[in-house]
C-alpha cells in the first residue's frame, strides 16, 4: 500500500511539474484571463469554425465571410480560411513564389510558414495550416526594425489559432 501511495505521489508531482514547464515554454494556448491581461482580443469565424486571438494594437477592422483584416498605422493582420483540394506542398510552393523575397521558411506535417521582405522597411510573416479540407492562415506585415516585438505577437497568435472540426 505504501508503494502504491509513493508511486501515485511521484506521478502527481511529475504531472504538475511537466505542466508548469510546458506553460512556461509556451506549448499550450494562453488562458483567457492572461490574454486579457496582455491586451489580446478574440475573433471567431462561424463559417469556417475557427477562433483566433490577436493583440489589441489595431485601429480598424474589416470582416469578410472567411476572415478579418485588421490594420493600424504600422501593421496589418489578415486572417482567412478557404476550402481547397490543393496539397500542403503545392500551397507552400505557391506562397514562396508569391513572396519571392522570403527567408526562414518552415514546412511541417500540416502547416507552413515563412518570413518575407515587404519593401525596404517592412517585413511580413505568412502562416497557413490545412485541416479538414480547408486552409486556415494569416498574413502579418509590420516594420522590419520591430521584428523582435512582433515575433512575440506572432508566437501568441499561432498558439491561439483554434479550429473546430466541422460536423
Amino acid at each position: 500500500m505504501k508503494k502504491l501511495r509513493a508511486v501515485l505521489l511521484i506521478l502527481i508531482f511529475m504531472f504538475l511539474f511537466s505542466s508548469c514547464s510546458r506553460i512556461e515554454r509556451g506549448e499550450t494556448p494562453l488562458t483567457e484571463s492572461y490574454l486579457k491581461e496582455l491586451g489580446y482580443l478574440e475573433y471567431t469565424n462561424q463559417n469556417y469554425l475557427y477562433l483566433i486571438r490577436y493583440p489589441d494594437i489595431f485601429d480598424s477592422s474589416e470582416e469578410y465571410d472567411n476572415g478579418i483584416v485588421l490594420t493600424s498605422d504600422e501593421a496589418k493582420l489578415s486572417v482567412w480560411a478557404t476550402k481547397s483540394d490543393e496539397s500542403l506542398e503545392d500551397s507552400f510552393n505557391a506562397a514562396k513564389q508569391t513572396f519571392s523575397d522570403y527567408f526562414d521558411e518552415q514546412l511541417g506535417k500540416n502547416k507552413y510558414s515563412l518570413f518575407y521582405k515587404d519593401g525596404e522597411t517592412r517585413t511580413g510573416y505568412y502562416y497557413a495550416m490545412k485541416y479538414f479540407g480547408n486552409f486556415y492562415g494569416f498574413k502579418f506585415t509590420f516594420p522590419a526594425d520591430k521584428k523582435e516585438e512582433y515575433q512575440k505577437y506572432i508566437e501568441n497568435i499561432i498558439k491561439n489559432f483554434l479550429i473546430t472540426e466541422p460536423k
